[in-house]
Order: structure tokens, then sequence, then C-alpha cells
């Protein structure tokens, strides 16, 4: 759903500065969300309604590539290391 990818992207952009290259990672994310918001509705809850009924499809292979190496920058072990 739109609203999760919205709601990732926020996430990481929190914890941008421990990901190297965030933006250039992000980018084809950031656009997939960018084309799927300006077909909906601009401000208020038509935008809320239509980021949580609009499904994601035809996923792109550097769009999955983009997301697993965000994953896998979690995962590293000196992530967040006390």
């Amino acid at each position: 759903m739109l609203k999760d990818l919205k709601i990732y992207l926020n996430f990481t952009d929190w914890l941008r500065q421990y990901i190297s290259y965030y933006t250039q990672l992000t980018e084809h994310l950031q656009d997939r969300k960018t084309e799927l918001f300006r077909k909906g509705s601009k401000t208020g809850p038509a935008r809320k309604a239509y980021s949580k009924k609009t499904s994601i499809e035809n996923v792109s292979n550097l769009e999955i590539k983009a997301f697993e190496t965000i994953q896998r920058s979690f995962n590293k072990l000196n992530f967040l290391y006390y």
C-alpha cells in the first residue's frame, strides 16, 4: 500500500545518517511514491483515504533492490551500536 511506503520512507529518512548514500538508494522508491501521490487528491482526508486504498503494482527490480539494500544497512553490526 502507498501508505506503507510513505511510513517506511519517513522512518528510514529519520535514520538516514546511518545509511551510506541514503538519497541515492531511496531515489526509485521516492519517485514511485511521488508518482502515485500525483494521481490522487492533494490534501486532506481524501489524500489520506487515497494512500490507504492505493496498492503498489508492477514493482521494478530497482525498487526491490533499493528496499533490500536499505534493510541490509539496518542489519550491519555497527548500526546504532551503543
